[in-house]
C-alpha cells in the first residue's frame, strides 16, 4: 500500500477545499473515477464513526458488510471502465483505471477484514480462527460462518440459507441469531461465491 500523504500543515478550511476540488475533478473524469472517489469518502467516514462511537460488534459487522458491498460495486464499475479503455487502445487511460481497480480492491479487503473481526466478536472467537463462506450449494445459496478455514466444513457456527431465509446456529449464538440473519443475508445478496479466511489477514 502506498504511503499516506502528509496534510498536517493544511488548515481545516484548506482540507475541505482540497477535498471538494478532488471530488469535482473525479466527477469530471468519468463515472468510474467519481464512484471510486465517493466510496473512499464513505469508507473512511464509516471507519471514523465506528472508532468514535465504539458501537457494538453487531453494528460494526453491519457497517462493514455495507462498506464491502458498496466498494465491491465501485470495483466492478472501475474494472468495466478499465476493460473498455483497454479494448479501445487507450493505454494511458487504462493504467489510470487499473489504479482505481486496485484502490477499490484494497478498500474492499479492509472492509472484509473489519467484517471478520466483528463476526469473530459475535461468535466469541479470534478473527484468525474463523472463516465465512458464501456459495451456491445443493441446498440453495448459503452463507456459513465456520470455526476453521476449510471451505467444505460439515459443521458451522452459523449457516444461513438465502433462499429459505432460515438459519441454524450453535446454542451459544442463539441471542445473536437475529443479527446474524441480517448480516449473512446481506452477504448472500452479493454476487458470486467467496471465501473469507481469517488466517489470510494480518491481525497485528
Amino acid at each position: 500500500m502506498e504511503d499516506e500523504l502528509d496534510f498536517s500543515e493544511l488548515s481545516d478550511d484548506q482540507i475541505i477545499a482540497l477535498l471538494r476540488s478532488l471530488m469535482r475533478e473525479a466527477s469530471r473524469r468519468n463515472p468510474a473515477a467519481q464512484k471510486a472517489a465517493e466510496q473512499v469518502v464513505i469508507t473512511e467516514a464509516e471507519r471514523h464513526r465506528a472508532m468514535q462511537c465504539g458501537g457494538t460488534a453487531e453494528a460494526a459487522a453491519l457497517r462493514a458488510q455495507d462498506r464491502a458491498a458498496a466498494v465491491e460495486a465501485g470495483r466492478q464499475l472501475a474494472r468495466a471502465e478499465y476493460e473498455r479503455r483497454v479494448a479501445a487502445g487507450l493505454l494511458t487511460e487504462a493504467h489510470q483505471a487499473r489504479q482505481m481497480v486496485d484502490t477499490a480492491a484494497t478498500l474492499e479487503r479492509e472492509a472484509e477484514q473489519d467484517l471478520l473481526r466483528a463476526v469473530a466478536v459475535i461468535t466469541g472467537h479470534k478473527p484468525s480462527e474463523i472463516s465465512i463462506v458464501c456459495a451456491d450449494t445443493r441446498k440453495g445459496r448459503r452463507v456459513m460462518v465456520n470455526l476453521g478455514h476449510d471451505r467444505f466444513q460439515p459443521d458451522h457456527l452459523a449457516d444461513y440459507n438465502v433462499d429459505t431465509k432460515r438459519i441454524s446456529v450453535k446454542r451459544h449464538l442463539m441471542p445473536a441469531k437475529k443479527t446474524l440473519i441480517e448480516i449473512l443475508a446481506k452477504m448472500g445478496a452479493r454476487q458470486g461465491d467467496y471465501h473469507l479466511r481469517g488466517d489470510q489477514f494480518d491481525w497485528r
